[in-house]
């Protein structure tokens, strides 16, 4: 399986600071990266944990054969420690490009919209996030994207694919109030 994803962990904490997707030897080319004047995120933490006398640690968190599904999967665990608690600059899964074709899109969207509804347990009553000292409401935030997104799947794929899909993540959607032909 040559595609991986994987963590940069601060010894101080035992903490990730960072999540990536690769191959070969790609988690070791950030401290190559440090080693110039990057100011990424990563890069400073690094330069930071090395001064002090500690080492990187690495792990690979999963292996794949597919990179799509490395992709998904790097998505999913940004999303799942946050990723205000990462020195990523985004969500990872490499969803915006143009070389993936739609069906790779839409089964990035089901993952993340998943790993959402579980955390949530698709209860969006009372959902809060703390941003610079700031409690935060992201109830209807997350509503929204729940919602938006679920329309344009539906829309695009059709109800069979949408279920079809949220199974394979272990999320079972239901249909409620639907209307009888007359």
């Amino acid at each position: 399986m040559q595609y991986y994803v994987y963590q940069l962990i601060d010894p101080r904490n035992s903490k990730p600071f960072y999540v990536g997707k690769g191959k070969g030897e790609r988690m070791y080319a950030h401290e190559r990266e440090a080693e110039g004047k990057s100011q990424h995120p990563k890069c400073r933490v690094i330069r930071e944990i090395k001064e002090l006398g500690y080492v990187i640690e690495y792990k690979i968190l999963k292996r794949f054969e597919d990179e799509e599904q490395a992709y998904l999967y790097e998505a999913e665990v940004i999303l799942d420690i946050g990723l205000e608690n990462l020195t990523n600059l985004v969500h990872g899964g490499n969803i915006n490009t143009n070389k993936r074709s739609n069906n790779c899109e839409h089964r990035a969207m089901v993952s993340l919209l998943a790993v959402i509804l579980k955390k949530t347990r698709g209860n969006f009553s009372h959902n809060t996030m703390t941003f610079a000292g700031l409690q935060l409401d992201i109830t209807n935030t997350l509503r929204i994207i729940v919602t938006k997104n679920l329309e344009k799947l539906f829309a695009k794929r059709g109800i069979d694919w949408v279920f079809n899909e949220f199974k394979k993540h272990n999320v079972n959607l239901y249909v409620i109030n639907q209307e009888q032909p007359t």
